[in-house]
């Protein structure tokens, strides 16, 4: 038998310190190449609201702060031009 080996390269998106208090540093892989319009970071509540957005980041590096955010759970997505690369959960305290 002969098998396959695929490699496959998943986006990765670190955000730290995740519960965080007043920022967070948000990582994107080097691998992902950053379309004309860059990279945004968009934060939801749980319904679905938008709370915060954050647009045309140039770098794969920044730091999310939570401003006025009040203290909970919250949805995050992370978009390369119109693609979503990235959700996940993000707990501010």
């Amino acid at each position: 038998n002969e098998f396959l080996s695929i490699e496959v390269i998943f986006p990765i998106v670190s955000v730290f310190p995740n519960p965080m208090s007043s920022s967070a540093s948000v990582t994107i892989s080097d691998n992902i190449r950053k379309s004309s319009s860059g990279f945004s970071f968009v934060v939801y509540d749980l319904i679905g609201n938008l709370v915060k957005k954050t647009e045309n980041l140039a770098t794969n590096k920044f730091t999310f702060h939570k401003d006025d955010m009040p203290s909970g759970m919250y949805i995050y997505e992370v978009h390369n031009g119109n693609q979503i690369i990235k959700r996940g959960k993000l707990s501010v305290q």
